[in-house]
Order: C-alpha cells, then structure tokens, then sequence
C-alpha cells in the first residue's frame, strides 16, 4: 500500500488539473433537468458544511479533506433516512437507475479518464504494489476504484479525489470496503506495512521453498485491508523474487558497488543507482511505486544492508 505523489503537487497545480479534468466531463451533453436535481439535492443535503454550501461542481472537484466531510455529512443524514433514495429515478420511469452513477460515471468521457490516470501518474498499483496500470484511448490496464463507495455515496461517484486507479484484482478484492489506507494521505510507506524475510533452511540460496516473504504491519488498523486483498498469500508468491535479492547482495559487496559508481560518474549520479541497476528496481522512497514489487525490493535490501552491518 503506497501513498500517491500527486498532494506533493502546489495547490495550484492540483487545482488547475481537476479543473481541467471538469472541463472533459463537460465534453459530453448531460440532461438539464438531471443536473438540476442533483444540484437541488446538494442544496438540501450538503449545505452550510464549516459555512459552505456545496454545489456538485465542488463536489466534484472537492479536495481529500473536503470530500470527507461531505462523507460524513452524508453517513449523518443516511442515520434518519436514505437520502439516496433522492437521487434514484432520474432516468425515464421504471429504469431504478442513479443517473450519476449509471451515466455520469459509467460514460464518463475516455477523454477524462485517461487525463485523470496520466495526471496522478500511477504505474503501479497503490493498493498492492504488485500491478501495473496504465490507460490510454482504446488501452487501459487498470480500474477505478471509488474509495467511498459510489452505492453508498453516489454522489461522490464522479469526484476527482475518489476515483483511484488499481488493477483488476485489488479493486475486486476491495469492493464496498472502506479502506483505513487513503492514497492520497502522504504517509510514510513504512508506516502501513514494512517487508521481511525468514530463511527456513541451509539451502536458501538454491531451494526458493526455504525462502518465506514476512509483512510486518506497522499499524493494526491496517490488518484488515492487507486480510481483504491477500496481500500476504499474494506476496509468498514472490518468494523467488526475495531469494534473487539474496544472492544478488552476497555477490555485489559494498565496495564492488562503490568502484562502479567511481568508474561510470558519467553514467550514475549516485550508488544508489548503481544499487538500483543491480537490484533491478528503484530503491528511493520516493520512487518505490514506479516498478511493480519496488516497496518488496526495498524492504529487502535495506533489512540486508543493516545485517552487513553485524557481521
């Protein structure tokens, strides 16, 4: 579970890309008479919220500390009645269809959705590290996951800072989950979950079996997303991964490192990039989620590097 870069943008930069991301959702001509009735909607349900009364254009461009007090504004009314209810029936009678659901977002413009992905920069997966995703026009290898949930909030279906890009896997595994884990929290990426490794036997080097990958959760209140996507199971599977750092640490010494930066100064700014290079991923905590398993690669190295340090 990583953190996105995108908060570390100035606000101004921010502002500008969701509302350039607005401008795409207008490409496509909407009902008149639906829009006013979600308008009419956010003036009964999401006024005076610390003095503001939010229309849906500021929901939809609503920032992460602003989209959770409108979430729990809507958990507080949903308390006394379904005020979903309200936004139902705005397509022809008998459809049972949430317009901003089942049109707004389901036929978003491809033109938003793949400026809304390019524009958070994800490559990989926040939720497991593991995926890549990408989209383009007529690609796209990763989902959307609605971080509150668009059937329990659907009025936040379409708003910039829900939608979140996983793989497949992760966004069916979540489902309705509400998730501890926010990405676009910028918490330290040791502070939800930190890799290890036990060695169950003489031969690790040859015997990937007798190599076992360990998640050390930092905080409990994680446990629960890292049970809902299998996250450990998933990450034994890399076993072979954690065995190949082994062997790649105990045949690049310290010093073997350092002569290769000295020799190709003109290659590398620094020995962690001739780290990177032998490790095959990045190994700064700024970048760890630009390569699929780089939170796995780091870990590893890092817990090998202080063990040399014993020895």
């Amino acid at each position: 579970m990583l953190p996105l870069t995108f908060m570390k943008k100035s606000e101004k930069e921010r502002d500008l890309i969701v509302n350039r991301y607005y401008d795409y959702l207008r490409e496509k001509k909407r009902e008149r008479k639906h829009i006013e009735k979600i308008e009419n909607w956010c003036e009964t349900y999401l006024n005076k919220i610390d003095s503001v009364d939010y229309s849906f254009e500021m929901v939809i461009k609503a920032n992460p500390d602003t989209l959770k007090k409108i979430k729990l504004r809507i958990d507080e009314k949903l308390r006394k009645k379904d005020i979903n209810k309200e936004l139902e029936h705005l397509t022809p009678s008998g459809n049972r269809r949430c317009y901003i659901k089942d049109t707004l977002y389901e036929d978003m413009p491809e033109s938003a959705r793949n400026y809304l992905v390019d524009s958070l920069d994800v490559r990989v997966c926040p939720y497991c590290n593991r995926n890549y995703v990408y989209s383009s026009d007529g690609y796209r290898t990763c989902q959307l996951d609605h971080y509150y949930s668009k059937n329990r909030y659907p009025i936040l279906a379409i708003s910039f800072y829900n939608l979140i890009p996983v793989c497949a896997s992760c966004n069916l595994h979540k489902k309705e989950e509400e998730f501890e884990f926010y990405p676009h929290d910028l918490n330290s990426i040791d502070e939800m979950l930190k890799f290890s490794f036990e060695l169950n036997g003489p031969d690790y080097l040859k015997n990937r079996d007798d190599v076992k990958v360990i998640l050390v959760e930092s905080k409990p209140k994680y446990c629960k997303q890292i049970e809902k996507l299998g996250l450990a199971k998933l990450y034994q599977k890399h076993n072979d991964i954690v065995q190949e750092i082994i062997r790649k640490s105990q045949l690049n010494s310290d010093e073997y490192i350092h002569s290769l930066y000295e020799e190709n100064k003109d290659i590398f700014e620094s020995e962690m990039e001739v780290e990177s290079m032998v490790y095959s991923n990045y190994l700064r905590d700024d970048e760890v989620s630009l390569r699929s398993l780089g939170k796995l690669t780091r870990d590893i190295v890092m817990e090998l590097k202080e063990y040399k340090k014993f020895i």
